[in-house]
């Protein structure tokens, strides 16, 4: 519980909301550490709003706005990976079934 096959139960409910809200704290935890923010900053930022880029750059959650160019300029500069470094677009056929 729970499972897709069946409806949801009290129990059920209460599973998925612990996991939900672990997983929360976890990803707060990582943001706070790996963004130098305080606990409470992170806390503050984490609670299910949405950011354009500038609030999100204002806020420490990024360290820069742009696109495929300035991120292969930034790849080169800090990771010493080549600006040519060739990409590779994936495209997923959402038409498909599994069987």
């Amino acid at each position: 519980v729970p499972s897709p096959f069946e409806p949801l139960t009290e129990q059920g409910r209460a599973a998925t909301r612990a996991v939900v809200r672990e997983t929360h704290r976890q990803i707060l935890r990582l943001v706070a550490e790996r963004r130098h923010l305080t606990s409470e900053k992170a806390r503050y930022l984490g609670d299910g709003r949405i950011y354009t880029g500038s609030q999100a750059l204002a806020n420490g959650l990024v360290d820069a706005i742009g696109g495929e160019t300035e991120a292969r300029h930034w790849l080169a500069q800090k990771r010493d990976i080549s600006e040519s470094f060739p990409i590779q677009d994936v495209r997923i056929n959402r038409g498909t079934t599994c069987s």
